[in-house]
């Protein structure tokens, strides 16, 4: 469960929700699944694992946010025409004490040649507190990632509070951008 550290209130999040994404390159066979759970950490990181034999087998889960100290959450994952790999998601690596809720929206990008993952800023840091309120703090259930058709472009489309915390909203957002960070 996703927490703000400072008072405890609940975030609504995709911690139920795992996503999959195949690669799409002639001849592979692989899946990458991505989930949001709980680290030696932090109450709640990005795992992702890798399938290269159709799902039959899978890769040790590894946490790919960037920041492991912070929590992380409602990742997206999906891969290119050319086998890159993008996953998004939710960190609050920005918040503090003050009762604001600092909470910002990420992408991390690794090709096939690369070792490791390059992060990109996409929104924030906003207050999450001022979102709706659904069960907890509630950006909406409008996370989601797709890879364009021309290569090194990828849409995000996400929750971003629109309101205050005496007349709280949210709103759906959509990002494109290259994959350089």
């Amino acid at each position: 469960m996703v927490r703000d550290p400072t008072t405890g209130a609940l975030l609504r999040t995709g911690d139920i929700i795992p996503e999959v994404a195949v690669d799409p390159r002639a001849g592979s066979n692989t899946v990458y699944a991505v989930w949001q759970g709980r680290s030696a950490t932090s109450p709640s990181s990005v795992y992702l694992s890798k399938s290269t034999d159709g799902g039959q087998t899978w890769s040790d889960p590894e946490i790919v946010n960037k920041v492991t100290r912070t929590q992380a959450f409602t990742p997206s994952v999906r891969v290119d025409r050319n086998g890159a790999v993008v996953i998004t998601y939710y960190d609050l690596r920005n918040d503090d004490a003050d009762p604001e809720l600092w909470t910002d929206y990420w992408s991390i990008v690794k090709r096939p040649a690369d070792t490791d993952w390059a992060e990109s800023h996409i929104s924030g840091p906003f207050d999450h507190s001022t979102s709706a309120i659904a069960r907890g703090y509630f950006l909406g259930d409008y996370a989601g990632l797709a890879a364009a058709d021309s290569s090194d472009v990828f849409r995000a489309v996400f929750g971003q509070p629109t309101g205050t915390t005496e007349d709280r909203g949210s709103d759906i957002e959509e990002s494109e951008a290259d994959e350089e960070p």
